[in-house]
C-alpha cells in the first residue's frame, strides 16, 4: 500500500488538554442522522436474531454507551500508550462488568443485538500502528506461518490479546473498529493481508483520513480529495464494494465552514465516493445512545483509553478488574431488539424515530 506520512504521538502533546473540548462545526449538532437512516429494522428481520433472554425490568436503553479510544501499544504505559498488561486487564474490567463488544457502525445505526442485561461498548484504535496487529518473524525477516499456512500472531498485539480473550470468553465477542491509515500497522507489505483478517473476523475498518490530515486546514475540494483516496487505498485492498462507513476525526477537529463539514460527511473525488455515516470525535465523555434525541451521529464522544479516564468515568482504579459501579447512567439492554426500554421518567430523552418502539417502565 502507499507510503505515508504517519505522525508521531509527541505531536499531539501540544494539543494537551484542549482536545476534549472538541473543536467543532458550527452546524454539526444540526447535522445528526435522518429518523430514517436511524430508524430500526423492521421487527420481523430483528426476531430472527433476537436472543431467547428478554428481561425489561432492570433495562435502561437510553443509558450511555462508552466508546473506548486507543492508540499505541507497549511495554510502557504513557500518554498514548497502553500497556499490554493493562489492555488485558481493561478487557477483563469490562467483561466482569457486564460489557459485550459491538462495532461502532452497528451501535451508530441502533441495531445493537445485546444480551439482556448486558452493556454494550466500542473498542475503537486510530492511527493503526504496529502494535495493534503485528505478526511475528522468522529471522530472515519473514513472516512466521504455522503449519497451516496461517501468520502467527504476536501475542502482545492487540488484536492476538482480544481473539485470546475472546477464545476463553466467546460470549464477550471481538467486535471493533480500526480506524486506519493506508499504511496499516506500519509493515506495508503485511498490511493487504492483516486488512482481509479483520474483515473476515468481524472487525469494522473506518477511515482515519488518507494521511491523519488536520481536517480544519484544508479546503473542502482538499477535504474530498483526500478522503476518497483513503476510501480508494482500502478498497484496493477489500474489493471495489468496501466502503468506509465510519471515521476517526483526526485531532477531533471539524473544518469551520459548512462546506468543508459536509466534506466530511459525504462527498467524491478523483472517481471514487465515500460516506461516513458516523464520524468519532477524540475524547471525552460516554456517548449518548443511539435511541436519545440528543444522539448526533456527526460528533459521537469517545473515552481515552488511560488510567486516569477509566477513573474518572468508571470509578476504577488503576489494574482494577473488579465489578464497581460507573460514575454514569450506562445503557443497558432489555435483550428485544424490537423495543427500546428506558425508566418512564426519561420518556422526554427518546428519538422520535424510536416512538413506535418505546417501552417505558415505571
Amino acid at each position: 500500500m502507499t507510503s505515508i506520512f504517519r505522525p508521531t504521538f509527541h505531536s499531539f502533546l501540544a494539543l494537551g488538554m484542549l482536545l476534549p473540548l472538541l473543536v467543532g462545526c458550527q452546524k454539526a449538532e444540526e447535522q445528526a442522522v435522518s429518523d430514517a437512516e436511524r430508524a430500526p429494522a423492521a421487527p420481523a428481520a430483528q426476531a430472527a436474531t433476537m436472543p431467547t433472554k428478554v428481561d425489561y425490568r432492570a433495562a435502561n436503553e437510553l443509558g450511555r454507551v462508552p466508546v473506548l479510544e486507543y492508540h499505541r501499544f507497549g511495554p510502557v504505559e504513557e500518554r498514548w500508550t497502553r500497556t499490554y498488561d493493562n489492555f488485558r486487564r481493561d478487557l477483563e474490567w469490562l467483561y466482569n462488568n457486564d460489557y459485550v463488544l459491538v462495532n461502532a457502525s452497528d451501535f451508530a445505526a441502533g441495531k445493537m443485538n445485546v444480551p439482556a442485561g448486558k452493556k454494550p461498548t466500542i473498542l475503537t484504535f486510530d492511527d493503526s500502528t504496529e502494535g495493534q496487529f503485528r505478526y511475528q518473524h522468522e529471522a530472515d525477516g519473514s513472516v512466521k506461518r504455522d503449519a497451516k499456512g496461517q501468520p502467527v500472531l504476536d501475542p502482545n498485539c492487540a488484536i492476538a490479546m482480544m481473539d485470546a480473550f475472546h477464545a476463553k470468553h466467546p460470549d464477550f465477542g471481538r467486535a471493533s473498529t480500526f480506524y486506519v491509515l493506508p499504511e496499516a500497522f506500519e509493515q506495508t507489505k503485511e498490511s493487504s493481508e492483516k486488512l482481509k483478517y479483520l474483515a473476515a473476523t468481524g472487525r469494522e475498518i473506518g477511515s482515519h483520513t488518507f494521511n491523519h490530515a488536520n481536517l480544519s486546514k484544508l479546503q473542502p475540494a482538499q477535504i474530498r480529495e483526500n478522503l476518497a483516496k483513503a476510501q480508494a487505498e482500502v478498497a484496493k485492498e477489500l474489493g471495489a464494494s468496501f466502503e468506509f462507513q465510519t471515521l476517526a476525526l483526526p485531532y477531533g477537529i471539524f473544518p469551520k465552514s459548512d462546506e468543508g463539514y459536509q466534506a466530511v460527511i459525504k462527498g467524491a473525488a478523483l472517481g471514487q465516493n465515500y460516506h461516513h455515516r458516523v464520524v468519532m470525535l477524540v475524547g471525552a465523555d460516554p456517548a449518548p445512545s443511539p435511541f436519545d434525541r440528543k444522539y448526533n451521529s456527526a460528533k459521537v464522544p469517545r473515552i481515552q483509553a488511560i488510567d486516569d479516564e477509566w477513573t474518572r468515568h468508571f470509578a476504577r482504579k488503576p489494574g482494577a478488574t473488579a465489578r464497581n459501579e460507573e460514575r454514569f447512567k450506562p445503557f443497558v439492554s432489555d435483550g428485544d431488539p424490537g423495543k427500546v426500554t428506558f425508566p418512564s421518567k426519561l420518556k422526554e430523552r427518546l428519538g422520535a424515530a424510536f416512538a413506535a418502539q418505546a417501552n417505558a417502565i415505571d
